[in-house]
C-alpha cells in the first residue's frame, strides 16, 4: 500500500510537470506571433502542425495520467483493489506517462527543425540528431 501510495504520489507530480510545461509551450509557440493579427509566423510550416499535435497531445495524456494517480490516491485501498483494480489504474497511469513524455519529447524535435529550417546544412543535421535523441534512446529503453 505505501508503496503505491508513494508511486502515485511521484507520478503525479511529474505529470504535474509534464503538462505544465505543454501548457507553457502551447502559448509560447515557435517563431512567437505575428504582431499585427496574433497569429503564429510559423503557422504555415508542416512541423508547426506536427508541434501544435503533439504538444495538445503531451498534455492531453499528462492530465489523463495525473486523474489516473489520483484516482489511485484516493482508493479505499482495500484488499479486493489489489488483486485487479490498483494495478490496471497503475499500468494506465504509467502508460500515459510514457506517452506524455514522448510527445513532449516530439514537440520539441519539430521546435527544433521549426526554428533551423534555414540554418547551413551541417547546422541542420548536427541538431537535427541532437533533438532526436531522446526520442530515439527512450523509444529503445521501451521496446520488449
Amino acid at each position: 500500500k505505501e508503496w503505491l501510495k508513494r508511486t502515485a504520489e511521484n507520478c503525479s507530480i511529474v505529470a504535474v510537470l509534464i503538462a505544465t510545461v505543454a501548457f507553457a509551450a502551447a502559448y509560447t509557440v515557435p517563431g512567437g506571433p505575428n504582431q499585427n493579427t496574433g497569429y503564429p509566423l510559423l503557422q504555415t510550416k508542416p512541423f508547426f502542425v506536427i508541434f501544435t499535435l503533439t504538444d495538445v497531445l503531451s498534455l492531453a495524456f499528462a492530465l489523463t495520467a495525473v486523474i489516473t494517480f489520483l484516482s489511485i490516491l484516493t482508493s479505499s485501498f482495500q484488499l479486493k483493489d489489489f488483486r485487479r483494480s490498483l494495478p490496471q489504474k497503475l499500468m494506465l497511469g504509467l502508460s500515459l506517462l510514457i506517452l506524455s513524455v514522448s510527445m513532449m519529447m516530439l514537440a520539441f524535435a519539430a521546435t527544433v527543425i521549426l526554428l533551423l529550417h534555414n540554418k547551413e546544412q551541417w547546422t541542420r543535421i548536427a541538431l537535427y540528431s541532437v533533438a532526436f535523441f531522446p526520442v530515439c534512446i527512450f523509444a529503445l529503453a521501451y521496446m520488449p
